[in-house]
């Protein structure tokens, strides 16, 4: 067996042809990371605090929770990403894992990509997630497509309820076969003493020495802002105290009302005032949801852009009230 070199997406942080766990709590900008990171790799831009040069190339992502046209591709085009070399799968047609890896094998293909994001990863097993043996089993194909192809696969886990498990490497949700698949995982959590900022860091690795954590904030363009190289590890990420919940559900539909109320509006420029306010993405999608926002997308090509409007229903009933 011959000794190949390390490859990496994200020096020190993200190998190729391996999967790397991404780790964190409901709001602290995990799949913001993802976007980021794809944009990035679309453009061939570099990497957060890493000068190695690369080549445009495509991303894959599998989505359970956001639509393509209203949230990934505004995220997209808002980290200065090129939404063309994006492959995504309708929600309807989502792939599962390890059963249709050909179709994420041909979507890599496709775009030529060097980075596959599942988000969650969990939603896309066909097997059950607290199974070890079923996991590793489920796990191992999409291993072997990741270094046959030299894709980097980001799988997003959300924590367990275990708030005694002070080692942040076991507090992704699902069997430790995740992790035993994983060949660098990360946790995303609050900064323990700057609550204007999040910290990634990374929780298991064995292919380099530990890279410093980062910080990061995600500012009101919806592009996140790294901010810093720094001195903490994830387990001490786990001992700070859970942050103030996010606003409830009915002001962030009070906040859509009242800015949809004159009519359709810029996405972007709609989520960028709500995430000034303090809304979370999950607690704005739920209030999109709840309301029935309609989403239009509006002129051609890279001047296009998607509005939002409140249902007519909706508007009929701010004009009564008014």
């Amino acid at each position: 067996m011959q000794t190949e070199e390390v490859r990496w997406l994200w020096t020190g942080r993200v190998p190729l042809g391996k999967i790397v766990l991404l780790d964190g709590d409901p709001d602290v900008g995990k799949t913001f990371i993802t976007h980021d990171l794809a944009a990035r790799v679309t453009t061939g831009a570099g990497m957060p605090f890493d000068t190695t040069p690369a080549e445009p190339a495509g991303v894959v992502i599998l989505s359970a929770e956001d639509g393509l046209a209203d949230t990934i591709r505004p995220r997209i085009e808002a980290a200065g990403g090129d939404p063309e070399q994006i492959e995504c799968f309708a929600l309807g047609t989502l792939p599962f894992i390890p059963d249709d890896l050909t179709a994420i094998e041909e979507a890599v293909t496709r775009v030529q990509a060097r980075l596959i994001v599942v988000d969650p990863l969990i939603a896309f097993l066909k097997v059950s997630a607290t199974n070890d043996q079923r996991v590793r089993q489920a796990m191992t194909p999409l291993a072997d497509l990741a270094q046959r192809l030299g894709v980097a696969v980001i799988g997003i886990r959300h924590l367990t309820k275990n708030d005694r498990q002070k080692l942040a490497k076991y507090r992704g949700s699902g069997s430790i076969g995740l992790l035993g698949a994983a060949r660098a995982a990360f946790l995303a959590a609050p900064h323990p003493t700057d609550p204007t900022c999040y910290v990634l860091a990374r929780s298991k690795g064995n292919l380099c020495a530990p890279p410093p954590a980062v910080t990061y904030k995600i500012n009101p363009s919806l592009r996140v802002e790294w901010l810093e190289e720094v001195e903490i590890t994830a387990d001490e990420l786990l001992t700070h105290p859970t942050p103030a919940p996010a606003p409830r559900l009915e002001e962030a539909i009070d906040f859509l009302r009242d800015a949809l109320k004159d009519g359709p509006r810029d996405a972007t420029d709609v989520t960028s005032e709500a995430i000034a306010k303090g809304i979370a993405a999950k607690t704005l999608r739920d209030a999109r949801e709840a309301l029935g926002i309609k989403v239009n997308r509006v002129g051609f090509g890279p001047a296009s852009k998607f509005v939002w409007s409140l249902p007519p229903t909706a508007s009929a009933s701010n004009d009564a009230e008014g």
